[in-house]
């Protein structure tokens, strides 16, 4: 994220955790960015060459991605990816409550023969539309990990590792998969003994 100097006072907070020099691994994951952006109307991330995939989650607020010169219209629940070396920029709408949360990463092959995301690292490479309605929640594993980024404690790896993971998989499933979130436990009857 490149935000400008103007832009700055249009901000209402960015949480940003920023390891572009020296990316943080989570197994196969390689972590260059995650955050949260609230910004006023107006506010612009200036074109720059994305050098990692992003997944966005737009959390309130409408707003536009460009990505190499095609405009895209965001809104809130709306999931946005960015691949390796696209061409990149955001702008916030006319409301004043512009917000969204971001993951910027590579997959890490060097400690795996075959990474457990070769399947979704395949699929993004060939993405017909980087925009989809999230369908599966994913705000609520985003929204863990950067409790736990702003919290640290003992087992804060361990749990961040976990919450990337799931906003992979969850993102995958939207835009690659027909999986549903359901499990409606009023339909089953008699005892928990028949359930489990």
């Amino acid at each position: 994220m490149f935000p400008t100097d103007s832009a700055h006072e249009k901000k209402r907070f960015h949480f940003d955790n920023l390891y572009m020099d020296s990316p943080r691994e989570y197994e196969s994951i390689m972590l260059y960015q995650i955050g949260d952006l609230s910004c006023k109307a107006g506010y612009t991330v200036e074109e720059h060459k994305q050098l990692c995939y992003e997944i966005s989650y737009i959390f309130s607020g409408e707003g536009c991605f460009y990505m190499d010169d095609k405009k895209y219209k965001v809104s809130q629940g709306d999931i946005i990816i960015n691949v390796p070396d696209e061409i990149h920029k955001i702008e916030s709408g006319s409301c004043d409550n512009f917000r969204y949360f971001y993951i910027g990463f590579k997959f890490n092959h060097s400690n795996y023969t075959k990474s457990p995301f070769f399947n979704i690292e395949k699929r993004l490479e060939n993405l017909s539309g980087p925009v989809k309605k999230d369908r599966l929640n994913i705000n609520i594993p985003f929204l863990c990990a950067l409790k736990e980024l702003r919290n640290r404690s003992e087992y804060s790896y361990v749990m961040i590792n976990t919450y990337i993971h799931q906003i992979l998989v969850l993102t995958y499933r939207v835009f690659f998969s027909t999986w549903e979130s359901i499990y409606d436990y009023k339909d089953f009857t008699g005892s928990s003994k028949e359930i489990a």
